[in-house]
């Protein structure tokens, strides 16, 4: 935690949600008080105590056989129950003054899509999500079909609402098209030249077919996570969060990075630090493993890209808008206070 005891100004707020996610209430220089709250994992398993808690709810054994679809029970009901704590804590730290929430992510190294309905609950807006590319390849092409197939079970179900679902159904099956139509690159180590892109970057969002969709939106529908991947969770929008302050560092990757990007690019929040690490998208379903030739080894390609509201690759990280002048050499007291002299000149 880059904020600490340590700082003047700085006193540690003990309640319900401090195990998992620690914090205080910041003083700055000008009298105004901030909330911070510590988030160093979006990994359900990262919390330990919390998915304890809900085995225990859902009244399952300790020694019980757990198999896929009770891992994921247990996996979802532990992102709900930690983004209620994440929201508990803002309102604590808003009882005590606060006007303002940072967000500590510096040093998490991601995790799942929990980072979504995270980043909604603290939103003061809605959050519109991205475009995210996939490279042609039969591992998107069995991905896409598996989505299409939940579209059209609802479809022929007489689901409604159905004009959106013959959207995603259309907007799916071109998405499939594309995924199978060949792009033969190897010819540019003899003539330097590429004449077709392995990434399709116009079709899905990073939540699915929809940019967005309110909380709770086609709760009967077998594709709800199809059409916008984070109504698999349990989250609300308030235009009344206070306003937030996001720090991040090198070390912010994947999830966190994600996380910041998503509130940066709509205006919900301010971005405090350093350059991100710039793991991007990564892998989806494990990824596609190939093997070198010669050694044997077995790399991981990225296959897909994750693009930013200006059109850039998420690869490249997140730019803070108030950047901290942190070096290696800082001791944890010294970057403390210069994230507090950042935070300081901010409105």
């Amino acid at each position: 935690m880059i904020v600490d005891h340590l700082l003047p100004g700085f006193r540690g707020v003990e309640g319900e949600g401090s195990e998992s996610f620690p914090g205080g209430l910041l003083t700055l220089r000008n009298g105004k008080k901030l909330g911070v709250i510590r988030i160093a994992a979006f990994r359900e398993r990262a919390f330990p105590q919390e998915c304890e808690r809900t085995v225990q709810e859902l009244r399952l054994r300790a020694d019980a056989e757990c198999n896929s679809d009770c891992e994921d029970k247990i996996q979802l009901a532990t992102a709900n129950r930690l983004s209620a704590e994440v929201v508990n804590r803002g309102e604590q730290l808003r009882a005590l003054g606060a006007s303002g929430i940072v967000v500590d992510v510096t040093n998490n190294g991601g995790g799942t899509d929990w980072y979504e309905a995270v980043s909604r609950s603290l939103s003061s807006v809605p959050l519109i999500d991205d475009h995210m590319g996939f490279i042609r390849h039969p591992h998107w092409t069995t991905d896409l079909e598996s989505r299409l197939q939940s579209v059209e079970a609802d479809l022929k179900s007489g689901a409604e609402p159905r004009s959106v679902l013959e959207k995603a159904a259309g907007l799916l099956r071109s998405a499939i098209a594309r995924s199978k139509e060949p792009c033969d690159r190897s010819h540019v180590f003899s003539d330097g030249k590429l004449d077709c892109s392995l990434s399709v970057n116009d079709q899905l969002f990073w939540t699915g077919v929809l940019a967005y969709a309110k909380p709770g939106s086609f709760a009967s529908l077998e594709s709800k996570t199809v059409l916008f991947q984070p109504l698999l969770y349990n989250y609300s929008e308030d235009s009344h969060r206070l306003p937030l302050y996001v720090v991040v560092d090198y070390r912010s990757f994947s999830s966190a990075e994600r996380f910041a990007a998503l509130l940066q690019d709509n205006s919900a929040a301010t971005i405090v630090g350093e350059l991100t690490a710039g793991a991007g998208c990564g892998f989806t379903n494990d990824g596609i493993p190939s093997r070198l030739t010669h050694s044997g080894a077995e790399v991981k390609i990225p296959d897909c890209v994750g693009l930013r509201r200006d059109g850039s690759n998420g690869n490249d990280g997140v730019t803070p808008d108030a950047l901290v002048p942190w070096s290696t050499r800082d001791t944890s007291f010294t970057k403390a206070t210069k994230l507090l002299q950042a935070l300081d000149k901010l409105r």
